[in-house]
């Protein structure tokens, strides 16, 4: 079954920073299985890329036969396809997640390298660490990717607090830019160069 963008119903948004959540009509949508929740959380931070089916495979079942992965993953796309409500994109082996799907890792990103009003607004996205609490047994590469773009995000973070607090200072507005450089400190207390700025804030 192959579904285009403009089959997808609208208002479909997926948080991945602090405790993951699945959002459609204003209503949160909770997948029971872990590990479509696990594929939906890859799909949505590749930031509309097409996933080979074979990486999906490899992350999730590098043990099992590929016979059996296969077979794990089609029943988990069901699921999916059915609570997404075609904002789950397949293009031939290849998955994605609709561009109507709002994720915050995604505007995140783009609001770091825009002007400075959108960099405030990219900062508030973050509300705590990539996929916090989220675990998949059995599934090192998937762990492993985890903890490889919590760190990632997380120096994002950092030096966007600094920029912004930078911008905040020169602007006069000293209380704003000690609030997000000790917003950056949080994050990375051993950085020096923060440490140097929130001291002379």
């Amino acid at each position: 079954m192959s579904l285009n963008d403009d089959t997808a119903t609208p208002g479909c948004s997926l948080q991945l920073f602090g405790a993951p959540t699945l959002m459609s009509s204003g209503h949160v949508v909770a997948l029971k299985r872990r590990q479509a929740r696990a594929i939906l959380f890859f799909l949505g931070a590749q930031g509309g890329s097409s996933v080979p089916r074979d990486t999906l495979l490899g992350l999730l079942w590098p043990e099992k036969e590929r016979a059996v992965a296969q077979q794990t993953l089609r029943t988990l796309l069901h699921g999916l396809r059915r609570e997404l409500n075609g904002h789950l994109i397949e293009e031939g082996q290849a998955l994605r997640l609709s561009s109507d799907v709002a994720v915050d890792v995604r505007a995140f990103e783009a609001g770091l390298v825009a002007g400075p009003e959108a960099l405030a607004a990219a900062l508030q996205l973050y509300r705590g660490d990539f996929l916090s609490g989220f675990t998949l047994d059995g599934a090192p590469g998937f762990e492993e990717w985890i903890l490889v773009e919590r760190e990632r995000y997380r120096r994002l973070a950092v030096r966007g607090l600094t920029r912004l607090s930078a911008q905040q200072s020169t602007a006069g507005r000293y209380a704003e830019a000690l609030t997000s450089i000790d917003r950056a400190l949080a994050l990375d207390p051993l950085q020096e160069g923060v440490q140097r700025d929130a001291l002379r804030l």
